[in-house]
């Protein structure tokens, strides 16, 4: 019996609470406006709703959709009759947005070709969710960017983060994230090398602890990494996790040619090449049309835990 009774007060108790809520958060009023006039009239002579309510909102006002504060009418059709619905909070999810980075852009909001990220480090993350596109610019012919392209955010199964060379005539050229090394990695033993390693960057294209994310050049050598310090792609993982898991899940490269990433190292009177196209580690990581050659020492090296 006192199980029962207890379950019974709890439906009373969230009955009440229900209620409550409903009218604290909003009222209807029922009326017959013909125009915006007639409703604005009616509005002057009806109680204002409460312009915050104490119910917890559905949602809060983000990048993540769009709101509608309380006291803005949302008008429903009834045949003869006009309903005003008052609600505090209205919340409408946003579906996949596409940015865009160009050396061509103003560099403001990433929203258009005009307002383009400007540089691949300029790429404001905090905007970026899950099913997003980031479009590069490859230009006519190539467009070069001078900064590493760290995924600061992370996809889902169903929603992946898309980074992708542009697709529309005049912007489908080809990227190029130069790391700032003009000369070419040396040959074992070479004797007559001047190795240059001031101002060049250390990787192309970094991931850390992302998941979910498909880098794509929609082509072969769509996207194009040379010239880097320690490699082109690097996957990183810290080196206090380097024997318990991987960091980087379910990552896809696609028309991709990485190649003269690394450094020289001299050995007596001779130089040699040194480093890696590719820095792997994690789990679930696809390569598809990536030409990796010609880099410091192998074209591909473990920098962690590597899984399936």
């Amino acid at each position: 019996m006192t199980r029962w009774f207890r379950i019974l007060l709890v439906c009373v108790l969230f009955a009440v609470i229900v209620l409550a809520a409903a009218v604290v958060g909003g009222f209807v009023r029922r009326g017959e406006p013909q125009d915006a006039s007639t409703h604005q009239a009616a509005s002057s002579l009806s109680p204002s709703p409460p312009l915050i309510s104490t119910m917890s909102p559905l949602a809060t006002p983000d990048d993540r959709g769009s709101v509608i504060m309380s006291g803005e009418p949302i008008r429903l059709q009834d045949g003869s009759l006009d309903h005003y619905v008052y609600m505090p909070w209205v919340f409408k999810p946003r579906g996949p947005v596409t940015y865009y980075v160009s050396k061509r852009g103003n560099n403001t909001d990433g929203g258009s070709w005009d307002t383009a990220w400007s540089e691949l480090d300029q790429i404001d993350w905090d905007v970026v969710e899950p099913g997003d596109t980031i479009l590069l610019d490859g230009g006519l012919s190539e467009m070069v960017y001078t900064t590493t392209l760290t995924v600061g955010k992370s996809g889902t199964s169903a929603l992946p983060i898309t980074i992708s060379l542009a697709g529309e005539p005049g912007r489908d050229g080809r990227v190029v994230i130069f790391g700032g090394r003009s000369t070419p990695l040396p040959y074992c033993d070479q004797l007559d090398y001047q190795y240059v390693g001031d101002g060049v960057r250390s990787e192309g294209i970094r991931l850390d602890r992302v998941s979910w994310i498909v880098i794509d050049g929609r082509k072969w050598r769509g996207v194009v990494i040379y010239g880097h310090r320690r490699s082109g792609i690097r996957l990183y993982q810290p080196l206090d996790e380097l024997e318990t898991y991987p960091t980087c899940e379910h990552i896809t490269f696609r028309g991709l040619e990485i190649y003269d990433n690394g450094y020289a190292q001299l050995r007596g009177d001779a130089w040699r090449p040194n480093g890696q196209g590719v820095e792997l580690s994690g789990r679930h990581i696809t390569f598809e049309q990536v030409i990796v050659h010609d880099n410091g020492q192998d074209a591909f090296q473990t920098g962690g835990v590597i899984e399936d």
